[in-house]
């Protein structure tokens, strides 16, 4: 996936944490110092929003979205948590109002078709894909709600600490204990009821 036909990088010394780059953004608009922000985030960013939105189609574009507002609020980063929280805080909040805007329409249009998020999350290969689990486990997650989906993505697909989904997600670090664990039963659940024969 290629993300922003920029300016080509010159030969020139950058620095090197990221926020001197967003700084240097912020400071004069500086499109290498923003370059070398896309490169590093915007596929983890993708990832996130594919997995959230189920669209390949729709996470592109919304991934373009989100690194420009991060360009253009480049000055509003205020140094209270780290680059990439305040990247991912951005990415969330837009993945999630985009599932929410596309839920209303189609509850407006009485379109009942269900989102397939886990199936754009959820990639197998092999001997997996003829693991029934497997498909109990799409199932199960296609019903989670969007922040659910977004929540198992940061922390067992992007490895995040607690503490920063927290932030990322607007929740104390106690709720996102609670609600992984009622997640982590609830999967568990879905997926032991559904390889127990019917009688």
């Amino acid at each position: 996936m290629t993300l922003f036909n920029l300016t080509s990088r010159r030969s020139r010394p950058r620095p090197d944490s990221d926020s001197e780059l967003l700084a240097s953004v912020a400071a004069t608009g500086d499109t290498i110092a923003f370059e070398t922000l896309v490169e590093k985030y915007s596929a983890r960013v993708f990832a996130l929003v594919v997995r959230v939105t189920g669209s390949a189609p729709d996470a592109e574009d919304i991934t373009q979205e989100i690194m420009m507002q991060v360009y253009s609020r480049a000055a509003s980063f205020t140094g209270g948590s780290a680059v990439g929280t305040w990247i991912f805080r951005i990415a969330y909040n837009m993945a999630i109002d985009h599932e929410r805007r596309l839920a209303s329409r189609r509850r407006r249009l009485g379109d009942e078709t269900p989102l397939t998020a886990a199936e754009a999350s959820l990639q197998t290969s092999g001997e997996d894909e003829a693991d029934p689990r497997v498909d109990l486990l799409v199932e199960a997650m296609q019903a989670l709600p969007p922040d659910d989906r977004a929540l198992l993505t940061l922390y067992y697909y992007d490895s995040r600490p607690v503490a920063e989904i927290a932030e990322i997600m607007h929740l104390s670090q106690s709720n996102v204990k609670v609600r992984l664990m009622r997640l982590r039963r609830r999967l568990k659940e879905a997926i032991t009821s559904g390889l127990t024969p019917q009688t």
